[in-house]
Parts: structure tokens; C-alpha cells; sequence
């Protein structure tokens, strides 16, 4: 009766622990200094403007240097016309490294962004100009690699998907009212996934191949999966004035 016993426990401890391997990672919290208002105020006054630096595209890589062309090290800021901060990072050896934020004009949260020697690394969030969360995951090597998670704009959840090396594994989608999409169905790759306008109506379907898209209308979703591109109003690709229009990425 004890080795009966024993084995019992031993098989639902195997069983659990198969399940924990199948649940999908949970995301952890971005702990970002920017948070604290007076480590905020340093931050920006210590940074050096974007238009004060000569960035440069390599490879798949944005470089930043002083204007004696040395790598630069410390913070970057960028400003909206009215004054308030766009977008705040650091740099180590030329090289975005460390958490990227960016905020609204309205001064609510847009994006927080873990980098890491000039590449996408780590978890990232988005919000909506409201305050929602949008959208959160995870980069690797500069692409969407592993959860990513999407929100309407009432806060539930509006699509699941499993990401490998940039590319789609898996897709699932909500409806607004909180019903799973009885057709979107997508595994290793291949399937297809519908899009919902707000009222529950299908506005649009797209079919994939091996993780990259076979037709339909681009989405942030899959066009590249190596940009998250938000729109502010200044220029972070350039050494532009701040009048200018500016694509945050």
C-alpha cells in the first residue's frame, strides 16, 4: 500500500510538472527608474538631445555618436514641439542599451523597451494614448521571440501568439465580447487569423505559411516582426527640427 502510495504522488508530481511546462511564461514587471519623477528630472537633465548627434544606419544596427564622431554614452532625449518628453533611452559605446521609454504628449506611458548592445532584448510593453495596455512581449536578437499578447481597448484580451525567431507559431484571437474566434486557427505557422472591428464584425482575414503572411492586409502584427512602430511627432531616425514628424521604434 506505501508503494502505491508513493507512486501516486510521484505520477501527479510528473503531471504537474508537464503542465507547468506547456503554460505559457508569465510577464514579468519592466522595473523602470523613469517611474521616480526626481530620478526622471535627472535623467533629462543629464541627456543630450537626438538632434545634438550624428546617428547612423549599420548593418541592421542605429549608431549614435558626438560630433567629433566618438561613440556616445548616456542618455538620449528627444522633445514634442510643446516641450514635453517623447522618448527617453541610454546609450553605452554608440549603442542603444538598457530600458527605452516613451510617453504620449498627454504624458501617458507609450513604450517601454528593454535594448541590449543596440538590439531588441528582453520584454517590451505598449500602451494606448488612454493609458490601456496594448500590447506586451518579449524580443530576441532584435525580433518578437516567444508570448505576445494584444488588447482591445477596454482592456481584454484580443490575441495570444507564439513567436520563434521573428516568426509565427501560433495565433489566437478574441472577439471584443470576450469569445474566442471559432475561425482563426493557426499552428506551426500555417492558418488563418480574422480580424474583429470593434461592434464584433469581421472586418478582414489574413492566411499565413510558415510563420510569414500568404494574403490579406499587413498588420502591426506580421508585416516584419522586428518593429513595434509607433507614431509621434518628432524624428528619431534623423537629426531633424522639432517640427518635424518623427516615427518612435
Amino acid at each position: 500500500m506505501r508503494n502505491l502510495s508513493v507512486f501516486v504522488c510521484l505520477f501527479l508530481l510528473l503531471v504537474g510538472c508537464g503542465n507547468d511546462e506547456m503554460a505559457p511564461p508569465s510577464f514579468p514587471e519592466i522595473d523602470n527608474p523613469l517611474n521616480e519623477i526626481d530620478f526622471l528630472q535627472r535623467a533629462l537633465k543629464e541627456a543630450t538631445e537626438l538632434s545634438e548627434l550624428i546617428v547612423t544606419q549599420e548593418g541592421d544596427l542605429q549608431t549614435y555618436r558626438t560630433q567629433d564622431g566618438s561613440f556616445y554614452n548616456g542618455w538620449v532625449k528627444n522633445n514634442y514641439v510643446s516641450g514635453k518628453v517623447g522618448f527617453l533611452f541610454r546609450c553605452e559605446n554608440g549603442k542603444q542599451d538598457g530600458l527605452h521609454t516613451a510617453w504620449y504628449e498627454n504624458g501617458k506611458k507609450m513604450v517601454e523597451r528593454v535594448w541590449k548592445s543596440g538590439m531588441r532584448e528582453g520584454p517590451f510593453k505598449t500602451w494606448t494614448a488612454a493609458g490601456v495596455l496594448e500590447s506586451r512581449g518579449y524580443n530576441k536578437n532584435n525580433v518578437r521571440n516567444g508570448l505576445f499578447e494584444e488588447f482591445y481597448s477596454g482592456g481584454e484580451k484580443k490575441s495570444e501568439v507564439m513567436y520563434a525567431a521573428g516568426k509565427m507559431q501560433t495565433f489566437s484571437r478574441w472577439k471584443p465580447d470576450g469569445m474566442k474566434c471559432p475561425h482563426t486557427s493557426l499552428q506551426d505557422g500555417t492558418g488563418i487569423v480574422v480580424h474583429y472591428g470593434m461592434d464584433g464584425t469581421i472586418e478582414s482575414n489574413e492566411s499565413f505559411y510558415m510563420g510569414d503572411i500568404d494574403y490579406g492586409r499587413p498588420s502591426e502584427l506580421n508585416e516584419s516582426n522586428t518593429f513595434e512602430t509607433i507614431n509621434i511627432v518628432e524624428s528619431l531616425e534623423n537629426n531633424s527640427s522639432s517640427d518635424s514628424t518623427i516615427i518612435e521604434k
